[in-house]
């Protein structure tokens, strides 16, 4: 009985991260993402600072509808656009990780910074740890580029993972 279980619950984790791997993809090939990112990239400047107009039109009028579409339909915790310099330009729980650089900033140790680098060149997933931004909760990470219709690379698009997927799976009764 319990070589069952441990089989069904292994094919059951590999298809929810197979699942997050397949989301985060076709997030980052949307063509509302990559405006997105270009966008909430121009409303910062060089000291981190956003110009909080046009920031709330980009989020407000133009952009939130859609990503928060792809955070409640596909049930993460949050969505995120990383610059290509680790600017994070934006975020719909806006909390404090909000106009942090993953390279240099405070969270440059962080789950969240491992998975920007990763992500730069692949999709990726980073393991849960605690991230203080998320009241300290153990978040995990995914991610993947964004490139431009030309090729160029233009960022990051990263999706919070809390624990409430995997505890659905662990929880779950044969039979």
């Amino acid at each position: 009985f319990y070589w069952v279980f441990h089989q069904a619950y292994c094919t059951n984790l590999q298809e929810y991260f197979q699942k997050i791997f397949s989301d985060i993809q076709v997030i980052s090939k949307n063509t509302a993402v990559r405006q997105a990112l270009a966008d909430f990239s121009s409303v910062i400047d060089k000291n981190s600072q956003f110009d909080a107009v046009l920031y709330d039109f980009f989020d407000r009028i133009k952009y939130g509808q859609t990503l928060s579409q792809f955070k409640e339909e596909y049930q993460y915790d949050d969505l995120l656009l990383v610059n290509r310099t680790g600017d994070i330009v934006f975020s719909l729980n806006r909390e404090a990780d909000l106009g942090q650089n993953l390279v240099d900033g405070n969270l440059k140790d962080s789950g969240i910074a491992r998975c920007f680098q990763k992500a730069a060149k692949s999709v990726c997933v980073e393991d849960f740890s605690v991230y203080a931004p998320s009241s300290g909760r153990y978040i995990a990470f995914a991610g993947a580029p964004v490139i431009e219709k030309t090729g160029e690379f233009s960022g990051v698009v990263i999706l919070k993972i809390d624990n409430a997927g995997i505890n659905r799976i662990a929880q779950r009764r044969l039979g």
